[in-house]
């Protein structure tokens, strides 16, 4: 099979996998070892990953852009000077940063573990699978107390 269309197949599985509540990377660690492509390196897997970026920025283009137009507003203007839509666009844009500082204080503090679980396929597949289990409990978990709460109404 042609390198070209490995690294299509691979982008595919990316744009499929992102959005679902699954490990893209994981599944890209697998259908690289089906595809024979073991010492691909980080290239593909970056430019798979910002491609998808670059797919929401995008898709979100004019709520990034009101955003960045409240932050601008309340940096020039100050925050009290922000209308009721930008107040909010300008308390999510906190919300984002302050929900990213922990992410990425935790990603640099485990990157290298968690990098080397990805170099090995049986390691990422039985993650997977944990995974599948966890989302398919914690989904039928989440019904039956919403249905515990409809008794009571």
């Amino acid at each position: 099979m042609p390198e070209v269309l490995k690294a299509v197949i691979i982008g595919l599985v990316q744009a499929l996998t992102e959005f679902l509540p699954v490990s893209s990377s994981g599944h890209m660690v697998i259908a690289k070892t089906f595809l024979g492509m073991e010492e691909v390196g980080i290239t593909l897997e970056v430019v798979t990953h910002l491609a998808t970026a670059l797919a929401v920025i995008v898709y979100f283009r004019k709520r990034i852009v009101s955003i960045l137009g409240a932050v601008v507003k309340a940096v020039l203007a100050g925050p009290g000077n922000l209308v009721e839509s930008q107040a909010a666009d300008f308390k999510l844009f906190l919300f984002i940063i302050l929900a990213s500082v922990p992410a990425a204080f935790v990603g640099l503090l485990i990157r290298d573990q968690v990098g080397r679980l990805f170099e090995d396929v049986t390691t990422t597949a039985i993650m997977l699978i944990f995974t599948g289990v966890f989302v398919l409990v914690s989904g039928r978990l989440a019904k039956s107390i919403a249905s515990i709460g409809k008794v009571g109404s």
